[in-house]
């Protein structure tokens, strides 16, 4: 018996979502959009890039941070016990992220001036919009009704590299896998 995982279209939905999002800010759409293991992405594709022919910056991504149960006051953790072969409600902390190319020093080792790092912050902010626009609108109009943002931060420059991340807590319920094809409806 396979066990569905409830998470992983979750996580396929919020990315498509930012994907999208990205293609209408400063730096544009990104070079890599994809999922990843592990709590936060690795900074593998920050600068320019070709996709089909077009010029991309950068990189997004999502992780998932953590998944719990959660009680009736989403996105609470349920402290207590939870009862075995029921419905229950979980919440998953989804980590979206942008990563794109910050302003190095110049080929004397100076640092980059003031419309440089100028320049980064508002393609960071630009994304960070793109991030909370798909944060609010990704799972506005479908059966996931439990849904929290958390705050946006931001991630570097490192080596090259500067972004920022945010999370998008998203409530689902899961039940016991069915012994026979019959009971799944049981959890319905």
């Amino acid at each position: 018996m396979m066990v569905s995982d409830e998470v992983m279209p979750l996580v396929e939905r919020l990315l498509g979502c930012l994907c999208t999002q990205l293609a209408g800010t400063l730096a544009g759409e990104a070079c890599v959009c994809c999922p990843y293991p592990g709590a936060v992405a690795p900074m593998d594709f920050c600068c320019q890039c070709e996709v089909d022919g077009r010029t991309a910056e950068g990189q997004a991504w999502v992780t998932v941070a953590r998944i719990y149960p959660t009680t009736g006051s989403f996105p609470t953790q349920q402290r207590g016990p939870v009862t075995a072969c029921s419905m229950q409600m979980w919440a998953a902390d989804l980590t979206m992220g942008v990563y794109r190319c910050a302003a190095g020093p110049d080929a004397r080792g100076n640092p980059p001036g003031c419309n440089q790092v100028s320049g980064d912050l508002a393609k960071v902010l630009s994304d960070a919009a793109a991030m909370r626009s798909a944060a609010l609108c990704c799972f506005a109009s479908d059966e996931v009704s439990d849904v929290a943002v958390g705050e946006w931060m931001p991630v570097g420059p490192t080596g090259g590299c500067v972004g920022g991340q945010m999370t998008v807590t998203v409530g689902f319920v899961e039940c016991c896998p069915p012994a026979t094809p019959d009971a799944r409806s049981q959890c319905l």
